[in-house]
């Protein structure tokens, strides 16, 4: 495992569009892609996932996530 690696990935983003032509009946589907750049780095006892997110209309997203166990201790 690289501690210095990242994560580039698509997915899918649901229905991008639909176009049914009024003359055959015939409907078009296009679906919506996006491509993420995902980084997690650890803290502690904590995980921070950190999610850059371009979509088809050149749009720019983030998401940040934070995971872990929550540890207790007796003083």
């Amino acid at each position: 495992m690289n501690p210095t690696a990242i994560c580039i990935h698509e997915q899918d983003a649901e229905l991008g569009w639909k176009h049914t032509n009024i003359r055959t009946g015939r409907a078009e589907v296009t679906r919506a892609r996006e491509l993420v750049l995902q980084l997690i780095v650890t803290l502690v006892n904590y995980e921070y996932c950190l999610y850059w997110i371009f979509d088809t209309a050149a749009n720019l997203h983030y998401e940040i996530r934070a995971t872990g166990i929550m540890r207790l201790q007796l003083v």
